[in-house]
């Protein structure tokens, strides 16, 4: 190792990093992440490809939206998935005209793309994983920005 230079237990070679690297984006790309502030957010918007459901600790729905997402979220490898209490994130809900929680935020390249409102579309009054997914499935998430 170069004088100065730490190991900070990182694999040597090419092949052990590569398998290192794979298990981090799987373990990062396969929870619901809790956003902590509104400057955090905005940073992570600039993932490729992300959902963030805003909601409000004591809605009840707000509950079952989180319930749906934990069910579906292993389907989108490629998609990293937030959570945010909205209080947090005043000037946010305020630009993406949040009044109806919980909320679905689609961000795409740094851009916001699309949304769900309430469970409009969803399945009444719960998420049924299905029809998550398709939603998901059918979001301009997908699309080029350019069509959009």
């Amino acid at each position: 190792m170069p004088a100065g230079h730490e190991d900070i237990g990182l694999p040597q070679d090419d092949e052990a990093f590569m398998r290192y690297r794979e298990r981090r984006i799987q373990e990062l790309c396969g929870k619901v992440e809790e956003v902590v502030s509104e400057k955090e957010l905005i940073e992570k918007t600039k993932s490729l490809r992300m959902i963030v459901h805003f909601y409000k600790p004591e809605f009840k729905r707000c509950k079952t939206m989180d319930k749906g997402l934990e069910e579906v979220k292993d389907c989108f490898p490629g998609i990293r998935f937030y959570r945010v209490n909205a209080e947090i994130c005043p000037v946010v809900a305020r630009k993406l005209e949040i009044r109806v929680l919980p909320f679905l935020g689609f961000f795409k390249d740094g851009y916001f793309v699309d949304q769900v409102v309430g469970f409009e579309k969803l399945g009444g009054d719960s998420v049924e994983p299905e029809v998550l997914k398709k939603r998901i499935l059918d979001s301009n998430i997908f699309k080029p920005i350019s069509s959009i």
